[in-house]
């Protein structure tokens, strides 16, 4: 999976990984970031359904994840 955004401005990102009992699995802090933003999530966890939270400033959204 590949987090790939155009950012407004310099803005703060990070991610968080959780599974469906909201358990906190991964969490990035990117720092400040402008312009183009690409990264990849190497998820290494067990087969299930998990939620990204990725967060650009004050723009928020989540991505469900499912690994087979």
């Amino acid at each position: 999976l590949k987090v790939v955004t155009e950012l407004t401005g310099t803005v703060p990102v990070s991610w968080q990984i959780t599974d469906l009992r909201g358990k906190v699995v991964m969490e990035r802090d990117f720092g400040q970031r402008s312009g183009n933003f690409s990264q990849d999530v190497n998820l290494d966890q067990a087969e299930g359904i998990y939620f990204l939270r990725f967060k650009a400033g004050d723009q928020v959204w989540t991505e469900k994840i499912i690994l087979e």
